[in-house]
């Protein structure tokens, strides 16, 4: 009944023209991960960054998508 219940809560997004030809021209060679990386000059108050993140998650729900292959 859970794994139901889970289910029901999915929300699909639809994909962007990138999203689209990427698996096209995606080959074992071409990089698939993207990262960001930066130096911070001053301190973090760790309370206000988890703060930040959640918000953030709250407002693009798509950075908590995990992008599987194959088609659904």
């Amino acid at each position: 009944m859970d794994a139901m219940r889970n289910k029901a809560q999915l929300k699909r997004y639809n994909l962007d023209n990138s999203a689209l030809f990427y698996p096209i021209m995606a080959s074992k060679k071409s990089q698939s991960l993207f990262r960001l990386s930066v130096v911070l000059c001053d301190e973090v108050d760790q309370e206000v960054f988890r703060q930040a993140v959640v918000k953030t998650m709250d407002r693009f729900p798509v950075f908590k998508t995990c992008l599987k292959m194959g088609y659904a």
